[in-house]
């Protein structure tokens, strides 16, 4: 059987990063909010994920709300007692890889969400046309008659 499931969303709110057991080891909990796009109605799921260790170290340090993250493990559901003394179950996401896709500085404010005016990555870079053209009469001036196919690397 596989058990694999490999997601993209937007955290919900701040991580939440705490430590257990006597090794102080570090659980990280968050929530994705993942958009459903195939449907022709609008529709968002949002999917509770634990991670742990140096994963959970590196949430708590450069991720916040609305960071746009890719998360790849297993889906585990799991059971506790609630308040009431009766069972619950929590059906989540163990992390076991982590990719953050949203580039930020480190030194943001915690309560600051992401905003895609100001972000690098929404940002984009203007080349100068004479660089391009520089590089374009360069490569075309190259004799390239004189390569075999032992010289390409695919």
């Amino acid at each position: 059987m596989i058990n694999s499931v490999t997601i993209i969303g937007r955290l919900t709110k701040d991580p939440e990063i705490r430590t257990v057991g006597t090794k102080s080891d570090y659980v990280c909990n968050f929530t994705l909010a993942v958009e459903d796009s195939y449907s022709k109605e609008k529709k968002t799921d949002f999917i509770p994920c634990v991670c742990w260790g140096k994963k959970a170290q590196a949430m708590g340090d450069y991720q916040r709300k609305g960071y746009e993250i890719g998360v790849s493990g297993k889906l585990r559901t799991r059971t506790y007692d609630n308040s009431d003394g009766k069972k619950s179950y929590v059906t989540e996401i163990l992390v076991e890889e982590l990719q953050f896709l949203t580039n930020h500085k480190k030194d943001e404010t915690d309560t600051q969400a992401f905003d895609t005016k100001s972000s690098p990555a929404a940002q984009t870079t203007v080349v100068d046309e004479s660089y391009q053209q520089r590089n374009l009469m360069n490569y075309e001036s190259q004799d390239n008659s004189k390569l075999q196919d032992d010289d390409l690397p695919f």
